[in-house]
């Protein structure tokens, strides 16, 4: 792995030292156009063969969070701005006018910023890799502490438990509503690393697995489908797909399904667009109907009887799916905002996330920043939450050395978090699997959102499933060494009489 990351950094400062030069000079509309699609096009390139040559090396590198953010810089920093070169006329109406607009050498310069902070995150993660982390061992430990059947049912049982028995109840309004802790929202997700583990032992025994793998997935992901967010969608069919690779390490096949998720996130975003704007006109919010209203609006859309997929896809004249992937114009604001007012203040709070709600019940939170940031761009309150990413949030709070340094803290943390999670998997110690995707979620989708947030407030959750995983360990180990046969135990207690006086 340090060795692909390492000339995967190579590449990036290079493509850096160039961007750096484009952005010292005034060019033509189509040389701008032409240096803004070779930049990301770079960064996809980079990215994939990078993490497609640490994955053909080791296959658990896809749980580590070094892999992910390889797949999160290709997704949002290449993919993503690439809306402005290529879409479609009435795509590029919607992104050239208005308050979300950008110049070409606004749109230049996120691209210098991503790849500063890419490189930045890179560094860290080799700093922590190259020196401190622990070599991989030559001989794999034999035997994991409980079986992956075990691992899978200790996430499947209080995963499902939390998240039909009470966040789906109060999302569906089969329950009277109330406010869910956040703590269980972050739990809710063990059901889904359960499912990752079933597919592992689906292409690994076949047969009956396969089966009760299918019987309980289909469903399961029904209910994600009615929740009728993307990001749901996404992560409930990703990990699976991940837990077959490690089963089977069929490279190929894992790509294809990678690409058929692609292209179900894609088209999830007008149907989601839409079905919210039908919940929206039913209840007066677009999270606010029912179960039953859920199945009416999806059975709708996939048998035709309102309007089809087909339909709803090519009424999708915006490329929205798309526009998602994009975070160049918020980017781009908040690198202007700096240029003209000065640093803003969004990370100064960054202690109180390290304090517990119960031991602070009147800890604020910090939906303002989403908020706030959303008033800058449009001049308008709302309730509407937008993330800079973490790259411009840091350019906005201290400049370019802000994006360095946090870039490299981050990096740090991913090399952490890399070397831990490769320990764990090479031993199967599945237990660890909560800890280990909390940090594949801040290097996919976190980094996206803000410093205090995306990074910061994510750290009390991980090192607390990692002490509560180890405590739990601890005390199993206990009580089975009590519970070990009397024979197994060394015979001190007896003694042979003719040896007595």
């Amino acid at each position: 792995m340090i060795r692909h990351l390492s000339h995967a950094l190579l590449a990036m400062s290079v493509l850096t030292v160039f961007v750096a030069y484009a952005c010292s000079f005034t060019w033509s509309k189509m040389s701008y156009d032409t240096i803004n699609a070779v930049v990301p096009i770079c960064l996809i390139g980079i990215s994939l063969w990078f993490g497609y040559q640490i994955v053909k090396q080791e296959p658990y590198a896809i749980w580590t969070p070094a892999l992910l953010f390889l797949g999160h810089v290709a997704l949002f920093r290449g993919i993503g701005p690439l809306v402005y070169i290529f879409s479609n006329p009435i795509t590029q109406e919607k992104i050239r006018y208005g308050a979300w607009s950008i110049t070409d050498a606004e749109l230049l310069d996120t691209h210098l910023l991503n790849s500063v902070g890419s490189s930045s995150i890179l560094l860290g993660c080799l700093l922590f890799l190259s020196t401190i982390a622990r070599r991989k061992p030559e001989v794999v430990p034999t035997g994991p502490k409980i079986s992956v059947l075990q691992a899978a049912m200790c996430f499947l049982v209080p995963g499902a438990l939390i998240r039909y028995g009470v966040v789906i109840p109060n999302t569906f309004g089969i329950a009277p509503a109330f406010v869910v802790p956040g703590f269980l929202l972050k739990l809710s997700f063990l059901v889904d690393i359960g499912f990752a583990l079933l597919a592992f032992l689906a292409v690994r025994q076949g047969g009956f697995a396969k089966t009760i793998f299918w019987i309980l997935f289909l469903p399961h992901y029904f209910t994600l489908f009615l929740e009728f967010k993307k990001s749901a969608l996404m992560i409930g069919a990703m990990l699976p797909i991940i837990g077959a690779y490690m089963g089977n390490r069929n490279l190929r096949g894992m790509v294809l399904n990678l690409l058929l998720l692609a292209v179900i996130y894609i088209g999830s975003q007008p149907i989601v667009h839409y079905a919210r704007a039908e919940m929206n006109e039913i209840s007066g919010s677009i999270f606010g109907a029912s179960f039953s209203q859920r199945v009416e609006i999806a059975t709708g859309v996939i048998f035709g009887t309102t309007d089809s997929i087909e339909d709803i896809i090519a009424e999708d004249e915006t490329q929205s799916g798309w526009l998602r992937l994009s975070y160049a114009a918020n980017q781009a604001i908040a690198m202007r905002a700096y240029d003209l007012a000065g640093p803003t203040d969004t990370i100064r709070s960054v202690w109180q996330v390290f304090i517990p709600r119960f031991i602070w019940p009147e800890k604020p939170s910090f939906i303002y920043l989403g908020s706030d940031f959303y008033y800058v761009i449009t001049g308008r309150d709302s309730t509407t939450l937008v993330g800079s990413t973490i790259h411009a949030d840091s350019y906005w709070n201290y400049g370019w050395p802000g994006v360095i340094f946090i870039g490299c803290a981050i990096g740090v943390f991913f090399g952490f978090a890399s070397n831990l999670a490769l320990i764990f998997l090479r031993r199967h110690d599945f237990i660890y699997l909560p800890a280990i995707m909390l940090s594949m979620d801040i290097a996919m989708r976190q980094l996206n959102g803000w410093v205090l947030t995306g990074f910061f407030g994510q750290m009390p959750f991980y090192f607390a499933f990692l002490g509560m995983v180890w405590v739990l360990s601890q005390i199993a180990t206990t009580l089975a060494k009590e519970a070990a046969p009397q024979s197994a135990r060394p015979n001190v207690l007896h003694s042979d009489p003719s040896k007595t006086a």
